[in-house]
């Protein structure tokens, strides 16, 4: 199981606001529209400031098309930065500050569930390398102790494994559809169900009238074991992408 170790004092300080830090850079380069516009209008702002006012000052030196110019400049400038000014305060620092807390719970809550999914994984193939298109073949191979007529009889092993997980699942899946929806989307809570092999297969079997597990479909057993490989795939690929703004160290 992971050791879930938060850095204490002031150093886990200094480790939030350097992570919140990066999360913010990277938010703000997905809306840099509105960070670009914002940027504009303060130099569109500035001379036309000093254009109206130079004109008030001297209107005999002045032209009647410059003076519009640099009011409507000065209108446009000024009305942006201060609907930037009430994003700034009233949006962009709450919600990066609530996505940026929702990664941490995030990691917190599928870190258990990866772990454990991982750990059956390397316990199966035993760092034996499979190809991805013989994935699922290779394991439905090797976790059944008798395949007959399509029928296949797991190992009671993998079976608990397999029912450990889902409930790992079952627990932490209510707490993954209460965050936000840009730290959670509905791909990732997706690939946490592919993990769930035991609720796949019981389900499989329930559509047949069988309540049990003991045996299984061999087509309905690769199917459930593609969609977990399917499942780990994805959780790697969302956690290359958040995983730079976690603010614990697992060991």
């Amino acid at each position: 199981m992971f050791l879930i170790q938060y850095i204490n004092n002031e150093m886990d300080e200094k480790l939030r606001r350097d992570k919140l830090r990066i999360f913010r850079a990277d938010y703000r380069e997905k809306h840099k529209t509105i960070w670009s516009l914002f940027i504009l209008s303060v130099i569109i702002t500035i001379p036309s400031v000093v254009g109206v006012a130079y004109m008030n000052e001297y209107p005999w030196n002045s032209s009647i098309l410059w003076y519009c110019l640099c009011t409507i400049g000065y209108t446009f400038g000024l009305g942006y930065i201060s609907a930037f000014s009430m994003y700034y305060l009233n949006e962009y620092l709450p919600k990066t500050l609530k996505l940026f807390d929702d990664i941490q719970k995030t990691l917190l809550l599928l870190d258990r569930i990866y772990y454990s999914a991982t750990k059956f994984e390397e316990a199966l193939l035993n760092y034996y390398k499979v190809k991805p298109d013989n994935y699922a073949e290779y394991i439905s191979s090797i976790i059944v102790s008798t395949s007959e007529n399509g029928k296949c009889i797991l190992f009671k092993e993998v079976v608990d494994y397999m029912h450990r997980i889902a409930i790992e699942i079952d627990f932490e899946e209510k707490n993954l559809y209460a965050l936000e929806g840009e730290v959670m989307s509905v791909e990732t809570v997706k690939a946490v169900n592919c993990l769930n092999v035991y609720k796949s297969l019981y389900n499989y079997n329930a559509v047949r009238g069988i309540n049990n597990i003991k045996e299984v479909d061999r087509n309905d057993l690769v199917k459930a074991l593609e969609n977990f490989k399917a499942g780990l795939d994805s959780l790697e690929n969302y956690y290359k992408r958040v995983r730079k703004y976690s603010v614990y160290k697992i060991e």
